[in-house]
């Protein structure tokens, strides 16, 4: 039932934007009195079950429309919020393309505040399991809201963040570098190596995220569209609670007793594999599953790697509503 990459121009106007426009939009006060944007997209039909999508680094509610789109069509109802400093939440940097944290616990904790409402939403609607769906940065997020209590029944990690690549400077010289910058009052300043970007101008030949040019194309049209979606490199302070949180990724996999899938991309230029692996050696019933030749962003691949995500997906998810 996804949707081809041949398709995507015509039902990014027909089909994307108007199930993305058609969600039930609020916000909540985050930690530090800050406020937190999120959305909630239902089926026509009864859903069958819900999935909280917590999204990654940079990215906003409307990247995911295609994903909504998939996900509805399954009959899975979706729940899924913009961090703060990103996508419509508040914003902390002076330079609104900067993204910055102060902790990286905060996000743990907006997405615990979340998770608890939408489990109390779903209440309200009418029993139906909840699923977490977290990528990249939100993974790890996700790892530790699993890793406590939670009300989630499954979980997918998609590329998530536990060991940062940091190219050729080790991450332990990285964080000294980006921890002296905070401390010397540069925390919300870019990280090194790191500036402002210009959209306009994103090839996808020059992109380490995907190889589709069709899903490029389309993101592409969403931040001429909403430019407030535009976000670029991380602050300092952001490089530095990241490198953090990611060190501590293992310490969550033993606590996480729920059926979980990481997905783990074969070319991925942000994220070292050998965390995936140490996480689900840890984790009681966790399975890795490789995406070869795949980028970082496994929803925004080619539908050769894509459409092998959303059909391990669909099984793992809807295994139990189907009664297999």
């Amino acid at each position: 039932m996804a949707l081809s990459e041949s398709a995507l121009p015509q039902a990014f106007e027909t089909e994307i934007k108007p199930v993305v426009a058609a969600g039930e939009f609020g916000e909540f006060v985050g930690i530090g009195s800050h406020k937190i944007h999120v959305g909630v997209f239902y089926p026509p039909a009864p859903a069958k079950a819900a999935v909280l999508i917590l999204t990654g680094y940079t990215e906003s509610i409307w990247k995911y429309g295609e994903f909504i789109l998939d996900l509805n069509r399954l009959g899975l109802a979706v729940y899924i919020m913009d961090h703060r400093g990103m996508g419509e939440s508040g914003r902390f940097a002076e330079n609104p393309q900067i993204v910055h944290v102060e902790n990286f616990d905060d996000y743990v904790q907006d997405a615990k505040t979340f998770a608890t409402w939408s489990a109390e939403d779903l209440e309200r609607r009418g029993k139906i399991p909840l699923y977490l769906f977290g990528h990249s940065m939100g993974g790890l997020v996700g790892a530790f809201l699993l890793g406590r209590d939670h009300p989630f029944e499954k979980a997918i990690l998609s590329t998530p963040l536990f060991e940062m690549k940091t190219g050729l400077i080790p991450p332990a010289i990285a964080q000294w570098v980006v921890a002296f910058n905070v401390w010397r009052g540069k925390g919300k300043d870019f990280a090194p190596g790191r500036s402002a970007f210009d959209p306009a101008s994103a090839k996808v030949e020059e992109s380490r995220t995907t190889h589709s040019q069709a899903r490029f194309a389309m993101l592409k049209e969403i931040w001429r569209e909403r430019p407030e979606s535009v976000m670029s490199g991380p602050s300092n302070g952001w490089v530095e609670a990241a490198l953090k949180a990611s060190a501590r990724s293992e310490m969550q996999a033993q606590g996480n007793k729920i059926p979980t899938i990481v997905f783990t991309a074969g070319e991925d230029a942000f994220v070292e594999r050998s965390g995936h692996q140490r996480y689900c050696r840890l984790a009681p019933h966790c399975e890795l599953f490789t995406i070869a030749g795949a980028h970082h962003e496994l929803l925004y691949e080619i539908d050769e790697y894509r459409g092998v995500v959303l059909e391990k997906m669909e099984r793992f998810f809807l295994s139990k509503a189907a009664g297999n």
